[in-house]
Formats: structure tokens, C-alpha cells, sequence
């Protein structure tokens, strides 16, 4: 287990790898941007929910779990675009973070890529569309005016 620093949204974290703080982005899912371009605009829906959801759920620590692609390498080889570790993430009671967002609507699969669990989630997603939860439903609370 590697212990958490912070979480920076719902599917990005912060952990401690052996003294050195490593920016983790969770592996298929995608939620809303807390942060949307252009600079100073307001959070997109569900992005603070996702954020205090991931806070509460992800513990102190969690398990680093790569794809199949990133076996062999998984500090060095699954990075994406903007050079954050791609994993999944196991919690203390052995779920997936990422499976939990999509259970509850929080986030969505990320299909631009292929990866070992995209199936899964894409049939956890589609539960959450058909139960009407989160981004599927009439929505999160106002989160324009939320602190963050």
C-alpha cells in the first residue's frame, strides 16, 4: 500500500512513493473537471461531489494496481499525457475506486483507450444510467458556489 497525500478530483490523487509525492490518475474513468478551462470558470457537474466522494471513500492508503500493458513498468511505463502514473486503484477493502465512481454516476468510462477492466465499467456505467444516479440523473447539488 502507498499512503495518500491529497486528492486533487475525483479520479486524481496524490500519493507518497518512498518519499517522493507522485500525481496518480485512476485507469478508464474520466470525471468532471473541477478545474475547467477557461481559467476561472466554474466547477463542470458532479466535479465537487466526485472530489468529496473519492476524499471520503479512498482512505489512507491504497494498493497501485496496473494494467496488463504496464506490468513490467508501471512507474515509467503507464503515464498519459500530462505524466501522471496510470493505475488502478485498490482500497483497503479490496474494491476499485474507480468501479465505486462509476457504480455511483460520479464518473464516466474513459473510451479513448483500451484497457483490461473497460468492459466492467462500461456495464457499471451503464447501471448508473439506467438507476438515473449522478451525472445520469437530474444531477449534483449546485456546485458553482461550493468551495473547493
Amino acid at each position: 500500500p502507498v499512503p495518500i497525500v491529497y486528492v486533487v478530483d475525483g479520479d486524481t490523487f496524490v500519493v507518497d512513493l518512498d518519499g517522493v509525492e507522485e500525481t496518480v490518475r485512476m485507469q478508464g474513468v474520466d470525471s468532471r473537471e473541477l478545474h475547467p478551462d477557461p481559467e476561472g470558470s466554474p466547477p463542470e457537474e458532479c466535479a465537487v461531489t466526485a472530489k468529496e466522494y473519492t476524499e471520503n471513500i479512498i482512505g489512507l492508503q491504497v494498493d497501485l494496481v496496473p494494467d496488463s500493458e504496464c506490468a513490467d513498468g508501471p512507474i515509467t511505463n503507464c503515464r498519459e499525457y500530462y505524466g501522471r502514473l496510470l493505475t488502478y486503484v485498490r482500497l483497503a477493502d479490496c474494491s476499485d475506486m474507480g468501479a465505486r465512481l462509476l457504480k455511483v454516476g460520479l464518473a464516466e468510462v474513459y473510451t479513448n483507450a483500451q484497457f483490461d477492466r473497460k468492459s466492467s465499467y462500461l456495464d457499471l456505467q451503464e447501471e448508473a444510467e439506467d438507476a438515473g444516479v449522478g451525472l445520469f440523473g437530474p444531477g449534483c447539488p449546485d456546485e458553482a458556489t461550493q468551495p473547493q
